[in-house]
């Protein structure tokens, strides 16, 4: 069996020879080796990539970002569960890494009509392209520059700006929602109110005036 990825709690991650039937990071994260595992598949709890082994044939990779992982400060979204990836990374020669598989995750967010609590199921699809010949500003969503003197490839960063862009920026507890009155701000779902259906925006109150104006010196 070849070396093992052994994972701290940071993210930094480092090839090392095989010690048993488990090992401990820095930070305490277990890693757990088991039977089932072959040599070119990487298991822990973020995705990243040997380069090193890379070069001698392509890995699977499959890992998780832990919903309290410092990576989703600041982020605006509330994850549920875990982000779990699945995939393949392989070397397309020129130094080129190509990285194809899927992610799943969950997402609590506020129906954008009532307000209500969402849980948001999102999963989607990748085929990234990491290019040490690519420029700044040549990356796009499936086009990064890679390092070409890295010896690992760290996915968390490209994972999390995938997972906010398949996040929904207008979610809905249901289709046929409908909402808050404005003017009370009465759950429309739950009960009726006694709210004017026929009040005017307030915005367009001067041209009604001058409207009414001119309708009163026709008729006169």
């Amino acid at each position: 069996m070849g070396p093992f990825l052994d994972i701290d709690r940071r993210g930094a991650g480092k090839a090392r020879p095989r010690g048993g039937a488990g090992a401990r990071g820095r930070g305490g994260t277990v890693v757990a080796l088991t039977r089932s595992m072959a040599p070119n598949r990487l298991w822990g709890a973020m995705v990243i990539i040997d380069l090193r082994r890379l070069a001698e044939a392509p890995l699977e990779v499959v890992g998780q970002i832990d919903r309290e992982d410092p990576l989703w400060r600041g982020s605006g979204v509330d994850l549920l569960l875990p982000l779990s990836a699945r995939g393949t990374a392989e070397a397309a020669g020129g130094g080129v890494v190509r990285v194809h598989g899927s992610f799943e995750s969950r997402a609590g967010a506020a129906c954008r009509r009532c307000l209500k609590p969402v849980d948001l199921d999102v999963a989607e699809e990748f085929d990234l392209v990491f290019d040490p010949s690519a420029k700044r500003g040549d990356e796009d969503l499936t086009l990064y520059r890679l390092d070409p003197n890295a010896d690992e490839l760290d996915l968390r960063e490209t994972l999390r700006e995938r997972l906010l862009l398949a996040v929904s920026e207008y979610p809905l507890c249901r289709k046929e929602c409908r909402g808050l009155c404005p003017h009370c701000g009465a759950d429309l779902n739950a009960t009726e109110c006694d709210c004017s259906t026929t009040e005017s925006d307030p915005r367009w109150a001067p041209l009604l005036t001058l409207r009414g104006e001119g309708e009163a010196g026709a008729n006169g």
